[in-house]
């Protein structure tokens, strides 16, 4: 085993063989996530539904790596943005509905691109 201090500079990690490949491969995967999500902007949110999936099935695989936030971060993401977007609409009747999708729009591109960047730094979310 190989001591490295890559995933939080305070803390000493124990690397297990082979971990940098696996980093790379949770790391392209987070990525992947991320341009879907963003992608879903321009898909009325069917490449969002792909990204939640690909996000459940590797959360496991990512458990204890800094990757494993991301995957956590793009599932909650989902099902948030899903809960405005019906509360948005429902006070679209009430005249603040256009009010409610823009802060949830805002809030969907500043989490998207904070992660984006966090995971291009490999750093946890």
């Amino acid at each position: 085993m190989s001591y490295d201090q890559y995933a939080d500079p305070g803390r000493l990690l124990v690397m297990e063989p082979g971990w940098r490949a696996r980093d790379d491969s949770l790391r392209g995967w987070a990525l992947a996530g991320y341009g879907l999500n963003f992608a879903s902007l321009f898909t009325g949110g069917i490449t969002s539904l792909v990204a939640l999936i690909l996000a459940y099935v590797k959360a496991s695989d990512a458990r204890e790596t800094i990757y494993a936030s991301h995957f956590d971060n793009q599932i909650s993401v989902f099902w948030w943005s899903l809960v405005w977007s019906v509360v948005g609409f429902i006070f679209m009747f009430v005249g603040i509905g256009w009010l409610v999708w823009g802060l949830a729009f805002l809030w969907f591109v500043y989490r998207m691109v904070k992660g984006t960047v966090r995971t291009v730094d490999r750093v946890g979310f």
